[in-house]
């Protein structure tokens, strides 16, 4: 699997877990309750990311294997930061990463 496609996966998971999130937070505020936003936005990316996997799977025959498995753990962490911080913050931490803290 191409870095490229873990990025866009990274980038859709963290655009629709905020939406999705939004659409959640006002659910629960028209019931009068209230779920930590970190914790809410920590499952939405899970979930979110594991059917994105899933499909993307299906649609392209992507045999099961463990390096589809820890990218897509890599999917879920990333969108879930990406989904918190921004994706700026995301992109900026994994260029420092590969050049060495440069």
């Amino acid at each position: 699997m191409d870095w490229q496609i873990i990025v866009l996966g990274i980038a859709i998971v963290s655009c629709f877990t905020g939406l999705i999130v939004q659409g959640i937070k006002l659910i629960l505020k028209d019931l009068g309750k209230t779920f930590p936003k970190n914790i809410l936005v920590g499952i939405v990316a899970v979930v979110f990311a594991i059917l994105l996997s899933i499909g993307y799977a299906i649609i392209f025959n992507v045999p099961f294997s463990a390096a589809y498995v820890v990218w897509t753990i890599v999917v879920i962490i990333g969108g879930w930061l990406g989904s918190m911080f921004g994706f700026d913050k995301i992109k900026q931490t994994w260029e420092q990463a590969t050049k060495g803290g440069k």
